[in-house]
């Protein structure tokens, strides 16, 4: 399930989104990490970045891991416009350790991706599920983590 994560920045602690595995080739493409990153392809097409790759995702599909899946030809095509030293096709979890800067390019994909969301929903970040086009599963992952607890 998509976790939370917090990340040490010049301005104090960040919030992410963490996928709990890797997303895309050959990874074990966990329905909402999955969804996760289509969401963030929405965003991207919707905002009008001209990546016709991402735009040919589908949030809530499957991800079969394949070279010829949409999401990891997507994946390819973001890692290459990050400026992403190897274009392998996967989204890895994010790891706890690393200093979060808001300027320059990312080492990980999925850096940039919160840093989209954020930048998306400045008032509602990290609560992406009250977006009414969050994906059924990240939606109710989302949830879960802020649910009340009794």
């Amino acid at each position: 399930m998509v976790s939370p994560m917090f990340w040490r920045s010049p301005a104090g602690p960040r919030f992410f989104w963490n996928v709990t595995g890797s997303v895309g080739k050959n990874s074990p493409n966990q329905a909402d990490d999955v969804e996760l990153i289509q969401f963030c392809c929405l965003l991207i097409a919707d905002g009008g970045r001209s990546i016709d790759e991402v735009k040919r995702v589908t949030p809530g599909a499957p991800c079969s891991g394949a070279d010829n899946d949409p999401l990891v030809i997507a994946i390819k095509a973001l890692e290459k416009a990050n400026g992403t030293p190897r274009i392998d096709g996967w989204i890895s979890r994010l790891p706890n350790d690393v200093f979060y800067s808001d300027h320059g390019k990312h080492q990980y994909v999925l850096t940039s991706l919160n840093a989209l969301l954020m930048g998306r929903f400045p008032d509602t970040f990290p609560r992406i599920d009250q977006d009414g086009r969050c994906p059924p599963r990240l939606k109710e992952a989302v949830k879960k983590f802020f649910a009340p607890t009794s």
